[in-house]
């Protein structure tokens, strides 16, 4: 009987699986599906080179642990390759990082051309023939059978990979983000193309570079409890780093209210000291004389439409009292951030 793609489980067989996402390392490479977005030239590659030393080696990567083995099995990557001299810039930065006489336990596949589907049998085939345990593609643009826009598309590339995952064999994506900034001069953090690009995967690290040499990886996924990593290198060409700084996603939320908190307070400190100007040179005014008296006394501060609509309902009217028949003013108290 041929086996059926709908695969059956049972309750006690799910009992049994693991409860916690599996890593392949810890908090970073998922040990079904990653996806490492960056702009052109940003470094994916080099980053990645840097990654397979830690599988190989069993060294941190970026600070985090590499599970030693998948089912008790070194590593053995196959990395599929569509850009030009892919293979020599592994080898060269490979060598640069790993003991002398060193050989990685790696095959390469070039991919020539779009992977339609019908490609995706006989790569998995290969690929499961040499013994592969985890699958790099670098790099996804340029392997689809079509747009990186059109949902179609994208859907057949990721069944493809999801084979891969599905078969304990773990595959990191690399891709694409946009290098034009937008109209407030920010650059897009997500990846070019069709939103089920991020929604196909486990893990998605999202790289980007400043001008001094800073590396940061911002990490999102189902179980992962890593927010960003911030590394620099010694060399541009060479994938052995040094961490900067990283951040749980407690700790930035912690970071977050904290920002919160502290510009709650000061917004709260100068609402204060406006009020006690309006109650000591604002007496008989209405509120919107008032508010005329505030914005000229206060220079590049708040409008005087914004001051008129906080004198008639907002922070400076809880913090105020008037009263419309002889128009005083007076303090009703301070806030609590």
């Amino acid at each position: 009987m041929s086996p059926t793609r709908f695969q059956m489980t049972t309750w006690d067989e799910v009992v049994a699986m693991e409860m916690a996402e599996q890593y392949v390392i810890e908090g970073l490479v998922s040990a079904h599906s990653t996806l490492l977005a960056g702009e052109p030239k940003a470094g994916k590659s080099l980053i990645t080179a840097g990654l397979l030393r830690s599988l190989f080696t069993g060294e941190p990567f970026l600070g985090r642990r590499v599970n030693p083995s998948l089912d008790g099995q070194p590593y053995r990557v196959a990395l599929c390759w569509t850009d030009d001299a892919a293979r020599q810039e592994y080898r060269d930065r490979l060598l640069a990082v790993l003991p002398p006489g060193a050989k990685p336990d790696l095959r390469f596949f070039e991919i020539r051309g779009a992977m339609r589907e019908e490609d995706w049998p006989p790569l998995a085939r290969q690929i499961r023939e040499a013994g592969c345990n985890f699958l790099v593609f670098d790099v996804m643009s340029q392997a689809l059978d079509g747009s990186l826009n059109d949902d179609h598309v994208v859907s057949m590339f990721f069944r493809g990979v999801r084979e891969f995952a599905r078969q304990g064999i773990p595959v990191l994506v690399l891709t694409h983000t946009s290098d034009k900034s937008g109209p407030n001069g920010w650059r897009p953090t997500a990846p070019m193309g069709s939103t089920l690009i991020s929604a196909a995967v486990r893990t998605r690290l999202m790289l980007t570079r400043s001008a001094g040499g800073i590396w940061t990886v911002r990490v999102t996924g189902s179980t992962t409890g890593l927010s960003e990593i911030q590394f620099s290198a010694v060399r541009h060409d060479v994938p052995a780093f040094t961490v900067v700084a990283s951040m749980t996603v407690e700790e930035r939320r912690d970071a977050a209210v904290s920002r919160s908190r502290k510009r709650s307070g000061e917004r709260l400190d100068r609402d204060e000291k406006l009020a006690q100007y309006i109650v000591q040179h604002c007496q008989g005014m209405t509120r919107a004389e008032a508010a005329g008296v505030l914005f000229r006394a206060n220079p590049g501060g708040r409008k005087e439409s914004t001051l008129r609509k906080e004198l008639s309902g907002g922070t400076l009217s809880r913090i105020l009292s008037f009263d419309p028949a002889d128009k005083s003013w007076s303090l009703a108290g301070p806030l609590e951030v």
